[in-house]
């Protein structure tokens, strides 16, 4: 046995529309978008690289460009603090020859007064340089004088002064506290009285310990006790036969140096800043404030007066902050160098150390102000990219609404057609086959269609083809089946018909057997004469069976020899056959009622002949034959034998299974009138007179013939 597979209707069936929908989205829309996609995926990698590219460029090129800002940077510092530790070293031998030679003028010591606790000062500013001798050499007789011979050093410093604007204070400082400085301050409210001036930075860096080669040095930040604020300090030794006579000093505030740190010209947003030889930051420029979260100290609340060193506070250790230890760490190993910090963001770092100083200048900026430019192109590159996205999404959107309506579209120019072709096999199926196609506008379809519309026309021409020939076929085998029930009931109505002339000839031979001897010549010829009757009607019943065999009596049945059957005679026949048994008196056959029925004679004669032999015997049969245009009817019923008997029922053959049957010849007179076209009634009769027996019979009659009386037919003809 071979399996048969049969479709898988599981799957999803899908209307024409979203069929036409995803038949576009697989075969245009999603390789345009996977072609779009991957352009904007090669233009994203495109971009990025060249981001990378640029970032990597603008790194080296950075890097580059800060070491030799730092350089050039700290080599422009290095001039401005050797020239400065010049005039320091100046100013330290003019201290040192005024030590020696100075004159000592009395106007110069009328300048100071002295406290009761000893400090010896200049009250009073006359344009001159401030001195202030603490009370720890109150004991020295000499230091008045020592005092007036250093005011030598005033016009020095007051040309430095005015000559460089940098330079906040400048100042010479001896071993026993003599400070002489300008511009002039109140040293007396200033100082602490007992000041120990060699305890302090801007002195003991420059003495033997801290400065074996007796050059100038610089201080690190410190609070001024002169009360100017931070400072930072250039200082010279003053030696006289292997003794630190003094030190002379130039001031330069952190906000001097802050101000020349925020002049460099350092580009993408960046800051230089000087870190001192331990570390920590020196100067710190307002730039450079957020990235390493300090302020810097550029001023000082003086409540009282600075008794020693007061240093910056440990935050500007740069050893001391986990963002910048690493840093520290290199300025100790190398003069120079970089690398990457990451304060409040990343930012890229440059050292140089300042020569002759110890000095760092480390500029620092941040790295989104270096990629600052390839950010940006990135930021536009990007922004292109993102328009683009949003130039293909508003392209599919458009796309796609144009495709949906161009599906809706083709969908409705596709369907309608198609609903029409099966609008016309669904009529197909009803047998409704009068169709026509309109069209399409598709070349295929509109062929499908008329073809489809064609067919049904065809096959509704076949149909009626067929239908016309079943309607013959059927017609044929009713018309055959017809013609074999009446060929039956013929050879049953000619067995019963022939049946009763035969009787007829054997009673009448009986009758002249018994009586040869004794009947008259009258009688004689009466019963010869009934005799050939007999033979007569037989003789006729069988040329009606030969000429209703005849197979052309199937065509033209009821028209064969043109001959035509009168009822009334049939009647009649009937009861000259039927008068020895009861007398039978026919109405309404005076004008013959002729009927072209070739069996008319036989069937009317044998229903008849059944209805008649099954009444009682004895009792008078009325006839009355009427016609009323094709119908015929005969009306029969029973009359009394005498006018003092009552009329009996006397035709019970209509009842039961037995009506209309006559046992000896079984032949059905509903039967042998149905064949032809005719019907029996019974109603009984609410007068006492019985039953009534109607016979219908539906014959193509001949024309009516006026005239006629009754016939009494009781006796047999002669």
């Amino acid at each position: 046995m071979i399996p048969v597979r049969l479709p898988d209707n599981r799957r999803r069936k899908l209307p024409l529309r979203a069929w036409l929908w995803w038949s576009y989205v697989r075969t245009a829309l999603v390789p345009l978008v996977v072609i779009e996609i991957s352009f904007l995926v090669i233009y994203w990698l495109s971009v990025s690289a060249i981001y990378q590219g640029n970032v990597a460029s603008l790194r080296k090129v950075s890097r580059e460009f800060l070491n030799e800002i730092a350089e050039r940077e700290a080599a422009s510092i290095a001039g401005t603090l050797d020239e400065t530790a010049s005039l320091t070293t100046m100013l330290a031998a003019q201290a040192g020859r005024a030590i020696d030679t100075g004159t000592v003028r009395a106007s110069e010591k009328a300048r100071f007064v002295e406290t009761a606790d000893g400090v010896l000062y200049t009250p009073r500013n006359d344009g001159g340089a401030a001195g202030f001798y603490s009370s720890r050499s109150r004991t020295d007789p000499a230091r008045l004088d020592k005092a007036a011979r250093l005011a030598a050093l005033d016009p020095v410093m007051i040309d430095l002064v005015h000559s460089h604007p940098r330079f906040t204070s400048v100042y010479f400082n001896t071993a026993d506290s003599y400070n002489r400085i300008f511009p002039f301050i109140d040293a007396l409210a200033q100082y602490p009285r007992n000041m120990d001036i060699p305890r302090y930075n801007f002195y003991y860096l420059a003495n033997g310990k801290h400065n074996p080669e007796r050059r100038a040095v610089w201080t690190d930040a410190y609070v001024d006790p002169a009360g100017r604020g931070w400072m930072i300090s250039s200082i010279a030794p003053v030696w006289k036969a292997g003794r630190l006579e003094g030190v002379a000093g130039i001031d330069l505030s952190l906000r001097t140096v802050i101000d020349r740190l925020v002049g460099l010209q350092v580009p993408w947003g960046g800051s230089a800043l000087l870190i001192d030889r331990r570390g920590s930051i020196v100067a710190l420029p307002p730039r450079a404030e957020k990235s390493f979260g300090l302020k810097e100290l550029v001023a000082h609340d003086y409540t009282g007066a600075i008794l020693g060193d007061t240093r910056k506070p440990e935050a500007f250790d740069l050893h001391r902050r986990p963002a910048t230890r690493a840093l520290a760490d290199a300025m100790d190993k190398a003069d120079h160098g970089e690398m990457t910090l990451d304060l409040d963001g990343p930012h890229l770092a440059s050292y140089r150390t300042i020569p002759g100083t110890g000095w760092r200048l480390l500029v620092v900026v941040p790295q989104a102000g270096v990629y600052a430019e390839a950010d940006q192109l990135l930021a536009r590159l990007t922004t292109v990219g993102w328009l683009m996205a949003g130039a293909l999404l508003a392209f599919y959107v458009l796309f796609f609404a144009y495709l949906s309506l161009r599906a809706r579209r083709m969908s409705d120019d596709l369907a309608q057609p198609f609903g029409r072709i099966a609008a016309i096999l669904h009529g197909i199926e009803r047998r409704e086959y009068d169709h026509a196609f309109a069209g399409s506008g598709i070349r295929e379809l509109d062929e499908l269609g008329h073809r489809v519309a064609r067919t049904a026309h065809l096959l509704g021409d076949a149909q009626t083809q067929i239908a016309r020939h079943e309607r013959t076929v059927m017609d044929a085998l009713v018309h055959q089946r017809r013609l074999n029930l009446e060929r039956t009931y013929l050879v049953r109505l000619l067995c019963h018909a022939v049946r009763t002339p035969l009787a007829v000839v054997d009673s009448s031979a009986q009758i002249l057997n018994r009586k040869a001897d004794t009947i008259e010549a009258d009688q004689l010829r009466q019963r010869v004469g009934r005799m050939r009757a007999a033979i007569e009607r037989i003789s006729a019943l069988l040329q009606t069976l030969v000429t209703f065999s005849d197979e052309r009596a199937e065509r033209t049945l009821g028209a064969q020899s043109g001959t035509s059957t009168d009822l009334a005679g049939v009647v009649r026949s009937v009861a000259a056959d039927l008068a020895d048994d009861r007398p039978l008196v026919l109405h309404g056959a005076e004008t013959p009622i002729l009927v072209e029925e070739p069996l008319a004679f036989v069937g009317v004669r044998a229903a008849l002949d059944v209805l008649l032999r099954s009444a009682c015997r004895g009792d008078a049969i009325i006839a009355v034959l009427t016609r009323t245009g094709n119908i015929v009817m005969l009306h029969l019923e029973a009359a009394a034998a005498s006018s003092s008997e009552p009329l009996r029922p006397h035709v019970p053959l209509l009842d039961g299974d037995e009506v209309g049957k006559r046992v000896a010849g079984r032949i059905d007179a509903h039967g042998l009138l149905e064949v032809l076209g005719g019907r029996i009634g019974r109603r009984e009769v609410p007068d006492s007179r019985g039953a009534v027996v109607e016979i219908d019979l539906d014959f193509s009659c001949a024309p009516e013939v006026a005239g006629a009386t009754p016939v009494d037919v009781a006796a047999r003809p002669a």
